[in-house]
């Protein structure tokens, strides 16, 4: 009985462990979810983007006394493990934004065109300011 008790919570320890380790972690559903600015090499502001299933990006001000700004709401497409996000400004054309995952898909680099600078995302399971 106490063999058995011991297995069971050994299971229960483990199941409780995979959950909290995969909570910033990015589902199978990856990309999709909210991705936070960590650092900027521009030392820009740090905002935050949500990726989602329909084609489109929502990029967000930054999160100031548990609220933020919903911005502009951008189509976006994967190729070669790239994700390009299409933002036209009007009268003049689009500018790409180009996201590159690292290997584990748990951060996403984007390198400005002008500076060459990066700026870094982090993957988050919840929207990160949830008064938005």
């Amino acid at each position: 009985m106490i063999r058995m008790s011991i297995t069971v919570l050994a299971i229960v320890i483990l199941v409780v462990s995979i959950g909290a380790l995969a909570e910033d972690q990015p589902s199978s559903r990856w990309p999709y979810g909210f991705w936070v600015a960590v650092m900027d090499e521009d030392n820009g502001p740090l905002d935050f983007m949500e990726i989602r299933s329909d084609g489109r990006v929502v990029l967000w001000g930054i999160c100031r006394n548990g609220h933020s700004t919903r911005g502009e709401s951008l189509p976006f497409h994967l190729s070669s493990g790239d994700i390009y996000v299409t933002w036209e400004v009007p009268g003049k054309g689009p500018i790409a934004l180009v996201f590159r995952p690292n290997t584990s898909k748990t951060k996403l680099t984007y390198t400005s065109p002008r500076t060459r600078n990066n700026m870094y995302y982090e993957y988050r399971a919840a929207k990160p300011c949830p008064a938005a």
